[in-house]
């Protein structure tokens, strides 16, 4: 027995509204092989076609309206899909604060991997009061493996961010070969 408080649940409602989708239309494609067949006949009895291709043309139409109408049924999963993924588009569209200061700088160099924080300050734009890196000065040198350890919290992940240009730093330089990130094009 269902309880009012079942009965007023969404995932009911989303149920029934399927139910009535995936009911309706295979319920309209009887009505049209009803309707194709009807129409064959006054056509063959009205001599505008021949038995022959009468029977022809509700073949291909007994093949080719169950894929239509099949297509129908697949509404509502489009829809709960595009409405989950509608959240993803808005970090995806937006535009990078992050410009190359010499956008035009054509030459491409291979990069040998030496890494240098230089005097770097960063606060994470949502939370500006809080300086999560306060005069980070590191250097890593090409083909050096390095471990950032620390507790939780401790900016481990906001060196890596920083580094791969996700977030500006307030002060300071991140150079990689020397040559500040800002000048290379990602």
């Amino acid at each position: 027995m269902l309880t009012k408080a079942s009965q007023n649940r969404p995932g009911r409602k989303e149920s029934i509204k399927y139910g009535i989708i995936q009911g309706f239309f295979p319920c309209l494609w009887n009505i049209a092989h009803a309707v194709a067949l009807w129409y064959t006949r006054i056509l063959v009895y009205r001599r505008q076609a021949i038995l022959e291709n009468g029977t022809r043309s509700y073949q291909i139409f007994s093949l080719t309206a169950p894929s239509i109408t099949e297509l129908w049924t697949l509404i509502p999963s489009v829809i709960s899909s595009i409405n989950i993924l509608t959240p993803v588009y808005g970090p995806l569209d937006r535009k990078t604060e992050i410009e190359p200061e010499n956008p035009h700088d054509s030459q491409l160099e291979r990069i040998k991997g030496k890494i240098k924080f230089q005097n770097v300050k960063f606060n994470y734009p949502p939370r500006p009061e809080g300086t999560v890196l306060n005069n980070l000065s590191l250097q890593i040198e090409p083909g050096t493996k390095v471990a950032l350890v620390g507790p939780s919290g401790g900016a481990k992940s906001s060196v890596l961010a920083i580094l791969l240009m996700f977030y500006v730093p307030l002060q300071g330089r991140v150079l990689i070969d020397d040559k500040n990130i800002k000048e290379y094009l990602v």
